[in-house]
């Protein structure tokens, strides 16, 4: 449990990060840049510190994962550009969103993960509240492309691939090589958003880079307390506790900080993430109640 808090706090943090960093109008490519390199450097430090469990440990599997990771974030990174850029900002986050229906149907198929009666509630209230709180403002006119649609299909297989690759690593049973890990992941974004970044059409400020330095810290937290958390329970229970629990909080910073309106919408999907969250986590306690009562 307190693995997964922390997760829901550091993806939070994170996510603040990128919009503080869009509302700035900063360099997208170049702040997630400077994440990646200063994700990677903190890795590497502790992947050679002392108190590392597996310092200077990295097998061929674990570098395997890493890549395929690094190159997943930045392949949902670029996607969703793209995708925002031709089918607007409501429809391509809604896809986003959708995609951990992808992240749960593959740990229910390939890990044979199930849940019971309560928890399966809680994650279709989780699913709900999503939705729900991410109901855009605004609406694209207009009829979506061919390209468009392959454009919203890759943002719904990457997304879904990003989160799958931790669940994946952490399922090989590689916890020791944790750090390496991570360290080939967002040594592997820095690599390919380096690439892109002479591509994008925007002169990178110092500013900018200072701004995704700082957000390395918490992304990089948020994976790697991902991993731990699923190591104490299922995917299909970890997954939406930890989009939900985000957006619950998104949704509440914007409230308070930058006096968003909520809408019914909003207010409805906050109050199906507390019940999702309470029915996910308390479904044993809910099941001993439920034997007791006559």
């Amino acid at each position: 449990m307190v693995y997964l808090l922390a997760a829901i706090a550091a993806s939070t943090l994170f996510a603040l990060g990128l919009k503080v960093s869009e509302n700035r109008g900063y360099n997208r490519v170049g702040v997630a840049f400077a994440n990646y390199a200063t994700g990677a450097f903190l890795a590497f430090l502790w992947w050679v510190g002392p108190w590392c469990a597996g310092r200077g440990e990295m097998a061929g599997e674990t570098l395997g994962y890493g890549v395929l990771g690094g190159a997943a974030w930045v392949g949902g990174l670029i996607t969703l550009m793209v995708s925002t850029r031709e089918n607007g900002v409501a429809l391509t986050a809604g896809i986003s969103r959708l995609a951990l229906l992808v992240t749960i149907a593959c740990c229910i198929l390939f890990w044979g993960e199930s849940l019971g009666w309560i928890e399966g509630v809680g994650v279709l209230l989780a699913l709900a509240a999503i939705l729900l709180m991410g109901v855009p403002a605004s609406r694209r006119e207009g009829r979506t492309s061919g390209w468009g649609i392959l454009l919203l299909l890759l943002v719904l297989f990457t997304q879904g691939a990003a989160q799958i690759i931790l669940k994946v690593f952490e399922g090989s049973g590689g916890e020791r090589e944790l750090t390496a890990f991570f360290l080939v992941m967002f040594a592997t974004g820095a690599l390919l958003t380096g690439l892109v970044l002479p591509l994008y059409g925007r002169p990178l400020r110092r500013r900018e880079l200072g701004f995704g330095a700082l957000l390395g810290l918490p992304n990089l937290y948020s994976g790697a307390f991902l991993v731990l958390a699923l190591q104490e329970m299922r995917g299909t229970i970890a997954f939406p506790a930890v989009n939900a629990g985000t957006l619950f909080l998104l949704v509440l910073a914007g409230l308070l900080f930058w006096r968003e309106r909520a809408g019914r919408a909003g207010v409805a999907g906050l109050a199906l993430t507390v019940l999702a969250l309470v029915l996910i986590k308390g479904a044993e306690l809910i099941r001993e109640l439920l034997e007791v009562v006559p």
